[in-house]
């Protein structure tokens, strides 16, 4: 039975399709979809299955090897290596802080007879993966030099950013061996670098000459028919302030260029790499403590 307050649609012939989400620690509840249709299942793969309502199917997971944050980020790049996807033709990815809407099979299907093994929104705010890293340390999502040493290194290796840059929440994917070697790089790059994604799909798109085709302009709060968007249930953790702090005031001395660019001269990077590995060590619980018995 569909779950109340979702509507139930007719059967689609073809291929073996799936709607799947992670959701780890807390940070999003999942939604009832708007529409169930019984030819497309509904997967959840979480740390809190009693938390996961009707029509999604609750995988129970370990976060212990990974942690809340990379599991999900494994999910969402690794579908191959998750069990209960690997008989699917093609899947669709959502992130926990997305609502199904009305129209998906239609919308699927219709994105699954273009040309192209993957398919994924626009990002709604930037183009670019430097754009994005210095984003990333003001917003305070990662330290900056983390941002810093991942761009820098890309940077060194030649890497262009003339790709498109995607949001990384909705993931449309045939399952093939090149989305499957795709996928490998971009989490390969993810675990070498920052903890965060978009940073390094960019990269991995011009070193495997892999295209994702567009799906468009982000869906954000207002929605669309298909997907709608709502704020995530976790609230940042303090660090994340201080990692604004650090942040905004690079971004207000214009140093940015400096850190992620190639034709920066290393005598003016290494210092800067330096102060900023003095404070993330300071604010760090066991540095506190040490400073407090000083």
């Amino acid at each position: 039975m569909p779950a109340e307050g979702s509507k139930k649609t007719a059967p689609m012939s073809g291929q073996r399709i799936g709607i799947y989400t992670c959701v780890t620690g807390n940070y999003d509840k999942v939604a009832v979809p708007r529409e169930v249709d019984s030819a497309l299942r509904y997967i959840c793969f979480t740390d809190a299955p009693s938390e996961v309502p009707e029509p999604w199917k609750a995988v129970c997971i370990s976060t212990d090897s990974l942690g809340p944050k990379d599991y999900n980020r494994f999910a969402k790049m690794q579908p191959f290596e998750l069990p209960e996807l690997q008989d699917l033709d093609a899947s669709l990815y959502v992130d926990g802080s997305f609502t199904l809407g009305v129209g998906l099979r239609d919308f699927i299907e219709k994105q699954l007879q273009r040309e192209g093994d993957i398919f994924m929104f626009l990002h709604p705010y930037r183009s670019t993966v430097f754009a994005e890293g210095v984003a990333a340390c003001e917003g305070g999502h990662e330290w900056p030099l983390a941002v810093a040493r991942q761009l820098r290194n890309y940077s060194l290796r030649g890497f262009r950013d003339k790709a498109p840059l995607f949001a990384g929440g909705v993931i449309l994917r045939r399952h093939t061996e090149n989305v499957r070697l795709l996928m490998d790089v971009w989490w390969a790059e993810y675990l070498a670098g920052a903890r965060r994604d978009q940073l390094s799909l960019g990269f991995a798109i011009e070193r495997t000459r892999i295209n994702v085709e567009s799906l468009g302009p982000m869906p954000l709060r207002e929605g669309n028919e298909q997907l709608s968007f709502k704020k995530h249930a976790a609230k940042k953790p303090p660090i994340s302030l201080l990692k604004r702090f650090v942040g905004l005031t690079l971004g207000f001395c214009k140093v940015y260029p400096l850190l992620f660019g190639r034709s920066a001269p290393p005598d003016v990077v290494h210092p800067i790499h330096q102060m900023l590995a003095r404070l993330a060590r300071s604010s760090s619980p066991v540095q506190r403590t040490r400073n407090r018995r000083e």
